[in-house]
């Protein structure tokens, strides 16, 4: 079995790569263990849609090194989006109050960021 705790690198960028649900669910079930990854890029993937950042928001509860999580541009609807903004803006406030503030656009999905 692939041990996947050290396998990603800081950076991932699979912006354009038209991944959707099944891959996003992948990453995020992948990310609940990772403790290398602070970049993730998933803009211009228009099949990312829900279902898929349902499962990244999961994700984000597990997972404490990611700073950034661009969707710029996918299907995710405007009420998810919020609500993952909801989840990103507790993180980086306890990241501020705990002395880990780090550069986020976890916030921006809607605009160009990262």
């Amino acid at each position: 079995m692939l041990c996947i705790r050290h396998f990603f690198p800081p950076a991932l960028s699979l912006w354009g790569t038209g991944i959707g649900n099944t891959g996003a669910t992948a990453l995020a079930g992948a990310l609940k263990q990772s403790t290398t990854l602070e970049n993730l890029w998933l803009g211009e993937c228009e099949n990312i849609l829900d279902e898929g950042a349902t499962t990244l928001k999961e994700m984000l509860s597990e997972n404490s090194t990611l700073n950034q999580l661009a969707l710029v541009m996918t299907g995710v609807s405007d009420k998810l989006q919020g609500e993952l903004e909801e989840v990103v803006a507790a993180r980086l406030e306890h990241r501020a109050v705990s002395g880990k503030n780090q550069k986020s656009c976890m916030t921006e999905y809607t605009t160009s960021c990262c």
